[in-house]
């Protein structure tokens, strides 16, 4: 009996976290107020823990994946269909010549459906006169920002950001 059939499976994502596990995340994002989105690349540090293993299955929703990349290269990728309310799951492809742990480069977009991240406008914030972003990831809301292993379940891992601002018009 393998190691994957015998421990339980979180029934919130649909990322292959018993396959592959995250060790750290760098999210290196610009956050453009005006079109209200984050949009940059995301670097996944992934350990291989199922040696067969030809694909990695990450969680997003309502995120625009732009390029995947492995270990430096284009690679073969796809978004699953949306499922309710989990999202669409993105399917990266090892090629066979691929051996060993993992690091992903991944170019995203958030999307107006973005559930992690709410926008205010100035009116909205105390001094009236700057627009305000803040995020909350939880329960299962981190996919809209970023593509991940959405699942407290084995995956503890680092988690490092740069965030830079757009240029606010007045």
């Amino acid at each position: 009996m393998s190691s994957a059939s015998s421990v339980h499976r979180d029934p919130n994502t649909l990322s292959n976290y018993h396959e592959w596990k995250t060790s750290h995340i760098t999210a290196d994002l610009v956050i453009e107020f005006e079109q209200q989105r984050c949009s940059g690349k995301v670097t996944l540090a992934l350990r291989r823990l199922d040696q067969g293993s030809k694909k990695i299955v990450l969680d997003t929703s309502y995120l625009d994946v732009e390029d995947v990349k492995l270990a430096g290269k284009q690679v073969t990728w796809n978004m699953g269909q949306r499922s309710e309310p989990y999202g669409s799951s993105l399917t990266v492809e090892v090629p066979e010549s691929h051996t060993g742990d993992a690091e992903l480069e991944i170019h995203v977009k958030t999307t107006k459906e973005c559930t992690a991240v709410q926008w205010l406008s100035p009116d909205q914030t105390s001094n009236k006169k700057h627009p305000y972003m803040f995020s909350q990831c939880q329960a299962i809301h981190a996919r809209s920002l970023l593509p991940c292993q959405d699942t407290p379940v084995r995956v503890d891992q680092a988690f490092s950001r740069n965030y830079r601002l757009t240029t606010i018009s007045r």
